[in-house]
């Protein structure tokens, strides 16, 4: 019987698989970090509008306004990852 430690959210997981999304977490936290101290934190990278607040505090490390992650996101699953 597997312990809820092996689950993610119902899901079991892999450790490598764990660390591999833990790195990517990382390096987004490291690119909103670099656009911060550059100036850019809270621009969308795609279209240079402005990130909104209600965004940035769900979600710290966007680097893409809502409506450009959701063009993002139906262009993935449009080709299918």
């Amino acid at each position: 019987m597997e312990t809820s430690s092996n689950y993610d959210r119902g899901k079991p997981q892999e450790p490598l698989t764990k660390l591999i999304g833990g790195v990517a977490v990382i390096k987004k936290i490291n690119r909103a970090l670099e656009r911060l101290n550059n100036g850019d934190f809270g621009v969308c990278e795609e279209c240079g509008r402005e990130i909104s607040e209600e965004r940035l505090k769900a979600r710290p490390m966007a680097a893409l306004c809502i409506e450009c992650k959701r063009v993002e996101e139906a262009e993935e699953k449009i080709k299918g990852l």
